[in-house]
C-alpha cells in the first residue's frame, strides 16, 4: 500500500471511529417544537420535565414524547425555573414584565408589578420561595401570594441575573456593572456585596445544593466562588474568554463554567485551580451537574452535547444533538438528561448512571 493510500485509509478510519462513536448514543425520544426551546428543567427523580418555547410552557413525563400539559402566555417567555420535585414551575416574560407561578400545569398566580422588564427569576428547591429581578429592583416572594414580601431598589444599577439558594435563605443578584448583592431573605437589607468593576456584566450565579457556596460568571472571563455568608471570595479564576454559563455541584468542591469560545472548565476548590477542561466548540450555552455531583453535561450552539465524569473529565459520550443546544438539565442520578434545542426537546437515558449505588 502506498504512503498516500495509507494516510488516506488512516484518516478514513479515524473519521469513521468518530462518527460511529457519535452515532452510538441515541435519544430516548425527541419532540419537535414549533419554536426554539429556550429553557429546560427536569425533576430530581427524572419523572417531570418542563420546557419553554416562544409564548408556551409545556410539561412532560420522562416516558411520554408529547406534552401532557401546555399553557400559553402573553409574550415570549425569557426565563424559567422548576422546583426539585417538578411540582412548581416559574416563568418570567421580559417585555410583558410578568411572572407566573404554575403548580402541576395550572396557574397559581401571576403579577405584573415590575419596573420596565423582568430580567430573571428563580425558585427554591421546595418551590416555596421566589426571587425576581427587574430593571432596577430585587424582589422576594412566597408562593402563597403574588405580592412581594420585600423589594430592594438599586437606583444606580441595572440588574441582570438572580439566584435563590436551594434552602431559600439567600438571594444573590447580579448587575450590568459587575456587582453581586447578597441578601438574607428574612429582610430586605443587603448582607454584603461583591464589586468587580472591571469584570463587566454578571452573566449567571448558581448556589451549591447545600446553599453554603455560590459561583459567579462574568462577561470578561473571571469566575468567583464565595461562601454564602462570606464577603471575600474563596477562589477566583481568570481566563480570556467571556463566560456564558455557570453551575455549582452538590459537592462544594466542584464548579463548572462554559465560554463563548466553546470551552467547558471544571474548577476544583481542593487545589484552587481547574481540574480539567474540554473543548466542545461553538458557544457553550449551558452546563449542568447531576444531583449527586459526580457527572456533568454541557451543550453548545454548534449542536455538541457531552456527558463527562466530574473528577476526571473522562467523557462517557460526545454527540451531535438535533439542533443548536440551548439548555441541559440532569436528574439526581443523571440517568435522564433533558436537552433543549433550536428544533425542540430531546431526552437521553444513560444506563451507567442509573446503576449507581443509592445515597
Amino acid at each position: 500500500m502506498s504512503r498516500i493510500n495509507l494516510v488516506a485509509f488512516s484518516l478514513f478510519a479515524f473519521l469513521f471511529l468518530i462518527s460511529s462513536a457519535e452515532a452510538e448514543k441515541e435519544p430516548l425520544w425527541e419532540w419537535e417544537s414549533p419554536n426554539a426551546v429556550n429553557h429546560v428543567a427536569i425533576s430530581g427523580d427524572s419523572r417531570n420535565i418542563s420546557a419553554t418555547y416562544a409564548t408556551s410552557v409545556s410539561l412532560w413525563y420522562n416516558d411520554t414524547t408529547n406534552p401532557r400539559n401546555t399553557k400559553t402566555v402573553g409574550s415570549g417567555i425569557s426565563s424559567m425555573e422548576m422546583s426539585a420535585d417538578g411540582k412548581y414551575v416559574l416563568t418570567g416574560e421580559e417585555f410583558d414584565k410578568t411572572v407566573t407561578l404554575w403548580e402541576e400545569g395550572s396557574k397559581v398566580w401571576e403579577t405584573e408589578d415590575f419596573l420596565n422588564v423582568v430580567n430573571d427569576v428563580d425558585i427554591s428547591s421546595d418551590g416555596t420561595y421566589i426571587a425576581v429581578v427587574d430593571w432596577k429592583n430585587v424582589l422576594f416572594f412566597n408562593k402563597a401570594t403574588n405580592e412581594a414580601v420585600w423589594s430592594y431598589n438599586h437606583a444606580n444599577e441595572i440588574m441582570t441575573t438572580v439566584s435563590i439558594s436551594p434552602d431559600g435563605y439567600f438571594i444573590a443578584a447580579g448587575t450590568e456593572q459587575g456587582k453581586v448583592y447578597v441578601y438574607s431573605t428574612y429582610d430586605d437589607n443587603i448582607s454584603w456585596y461583591h464589586d468587580g468593576l472591571l469584570d463587566g456584566r454578571i452573566i449567571e450565579i448558581d448556589f451549591s445544593e447545600d446553599s453554603t457556596h455560590f459561583v459567579i460568571g462574568t462577561e470578561n472571563g473571571r469566575v468567583y466562588i464565595y461562601e454564602s455568608e462570606g464577603e471575600n471570595p474563596v477562589f477566583d479564576y481568570d481566563q480570556p474568554d467571556g463566560v456564558t454559563c455557570v453551575s455549582a455541584s452538590s459537592n462544594t468542591r466542584y464548579y463548572a463554567f462554559g465560554t463563548d469560545e466553546g470551552l467547558v472548565t471544571m474548577l476544583d476548590l481542593d487545589v484552587f485551580f481547574k481540574a480539567w477542561e474540554a473543548e466542545i466548540g461553538g458557544i457553550v450555552t449551558d452546563v449542568s451537574f447531576n444531583g449527586k455531583g459526580n457527572y456533568i453535561s454541557a451543550g453548545s450552539n454548534n449542536k455538541r452535547l457531552i456527558l463527562a465524569d466530574v473528577l476526571t473529565g473522562e467523557e462517557l459520550w460526545r454527540i451531535s444533538a438535533f439542533g443548536e443546544v440551548s439548555g441541559v438539565a440532569m436528574s439526581y442520578r443523571g440517568e435522564n438528561i433533558a436537552v433543549g434545542t433550536a428544533e425542540g426537546l430531546a431526552v437521553y437515558y444513560e444506563r451507567q448512571l442509573d446503576n449507581q449505588a443509592p445515597v
